[in-house]
This record gives structure tokens, C-alpha cells and sequence, in this order.
């Protein structure tokens, strides 16, 4: 029994919600890893794959003072996000379902997992449009070399700040509707999910920066023990490993979204 055409109006209670996100996702490892590990195979021979492939136009780029290259800075976010849903379609279901799921049954689950990809690829393309607009645009890091067109870029520096922050507010509740397309329930449109999560903006916004704190803590913490290395296979293997932390960061954002979906959209059966 689902409540999905009249939402619950209660107040997500944040603070509970981001410890059961942690406690979910830790506690139940096993299950994740069953649903996850076909996956992450793919995943790391994709990313390994990509940064070697594309070294050349990244070493290209950074000798151009552009930073990252633009190729290989949105295909490492398309490759994660794509096996990133394959994994998080099946996830949601456990978390509210209770379903059990491993990683060679996505079959039962391919035309949710390519809803999920296709939202949550726009949602990647709206959060780092001005990050490519940036990097693909050759600004010099020395304000004596050029004041115009430093200004510039710390004008736009500041501008992608702000825009970040804002997407920090409005993703959580526009992102509600993922779940609904894990669980396969239409009736939940993005502008249902808007108005289900009124008057929880911070709530929502706080919670999902708290999830993410493990993976950002562990992700400073390996790239300041570990430099990115200056060799193509190295910097291939390291990028592999970063990748790895972000993925735990982006399952409990996952857990997340869905008890915050049981709150508002619920009730579904209560995982331990």
C-alpha cells in the first residue's frame, strides 16, 4: 500500500533520516554488494578505460590552462551515472520493498533503469553546464598575464559557486521523482514530487550534503595522501579508486532519496 496520490504533509525529520541513511547503507553492505559487483567491474574497466584512452586530450587541456578536458570530463560522468542507475534501481527497491535482487537480474528492471539514467543524466547536465562553459574556455590562472580575462574567470568562478549552491536546494526535492521511477510508479511526476516536498527545501538540502560528508572526508583524504599521478596508467588506476569512493557517497544518497520518498510517499515495508 503506497500513498503516492495524496502525500504525507509532515516534515521529513532530517537528522533521523540521514542516520538511517548511513545505517542502512553500512549495515546491509552485503545485499549492496550482491546488486552492485557485476556492475562496479564495468564500471572500473570503463573509467580505467576512459582516462587512459583519453590522457592525451586531458594532458592537452591542462597544458592549455583549461584545467580538465571537456570529452573526458562529461564521459566520466555519463559511464558512472549510467552503471550508477543499474545499481540504484534495484537498491531503491530493497530499501522500500524489501526486494531481494542481484546484479545479473536487471533484465526484469531495463526500461526503469533507462528512465532513471535519462533523468538522472539531465540532472547532470543541468548541475555542470557552467562547469563546461569554464573549462572548455582557456583562462589564465596569473593576473598579470591578462586582468580582463582573469576577473572573468573568477566573475564565472562565483557564478558556478552560487549556481551549485541553488542546485544544492532544488535537486533533492526534483530528485524524489527517481525512486517513483525505481518502483515504477508513473503517477509521481516531477511537479508532484515539488509539491510533495514543500517547506522541507532545507531539510532536504542539509540531509543530502550530510550523506555525502563520508565520501567527501574519504575523497580529501585520498587525494591529499595520494597525488594524482603524472603517468597515464597511473593516473587511469587512480581515477578508478576516486571513483569507487564517490560510488558509496552516491548508494547512500540513493538510500537517502528513498526514505525521504517512504516519508512523503509512503508507507512501504520498513527495512531494518
Amino acid at each position: 500500500m503506497t500513498n503516492t496520490d495524496v502525500p504525507n504533509t509532515d516534515k521529513l525529520p532530517v537528522w533521523k533520516t540521514i542516520i538511517d541513511s548511513y545505517r542502512i547503507t553500512l549495515s546491509n553492505l552485503p545485499a549492496l554488494m550482491r546488486i552492485s559487483w557485476p556492475w562496479l567491474i564495468v564500471l572500473i574497466i570503463g573509467i580505467a578505460v576512459l582516462n587512459w584512452g583519453l590522457w592525451p586530450l586531458e594532458q592537452a587541456a591542462r597544458k592549455a590552462d583549461k584545467g580538465y578536458s571537456s570529452i573526458l570530463f562529461i564521459l566520466t560522468g555519463l559511464v558512472p551515472a549510467c552503471i550508477g542507475s543499474a545499481i540504484a534501481v534495484p537498491w531503491h527497491r530493497y530499501v522500500l520493498l524489501n526486494e531481494k535482487s542481484d546484479g545479473t537480474s536487471m533484465a526484469l528492471h531495463n526500461k526503469h533503469v533507462l528512465r532513471y539514467f535519462l533523468w538522472v543524466a539531465a540532472m547532470l547536465a543541468v548541475f555542470f553546464m557552467p562547469v563546461l562553459a569554464i573549462i572548455s574556455t582557456t583562462a589564465p590562472t596569473n593576473a598579470t598575464d591578462n586582468d580582463a580575462e582573469f576577473i572573468l574567470g573568477l566573475v564565472l568562478s562565483l557564478a558556478v559557486s552560487a549556481w551549485w549552491i541553488a542546485w544544492l536546494f532544488v535537486s533533492p526535492r526534483l530528485s524524489l521523482i527517481l525512486p517513483a521511477i525505481a518502483l515504477g510508479q508513473s503517477n509521481v511526476t516531477l511537479a508532484g514530487a515539488w509539491n510533495a516536498t514543500h517547506k522541507n527545501t532545507w531539510r532536504l538540502a542539509i540531509a543530502t550534503f550530510a550523506v555525502l560528508l563520508l565520501s567527501l572526508f574519504l575523497g580529501i583524504a585520498y587525494v591529499c595522501l595520494i597525488s594524482e599521478p603524472e603517468t597515464r596508467t597511473g593516473f587511469a588506476l587512480w581515477n578508478c579508486v576516486n571513483e569507487m569512493i564517490w560510488m558509496l557517497g552516491g548508494m547512500t544518497s540513493v538510500t537517502l532519496l528513498s526514505l525521504a520518498y517512504r516519508h512523503f510517499f509512503g508507507p512501504f515495508e520498513q527495512l531494518a
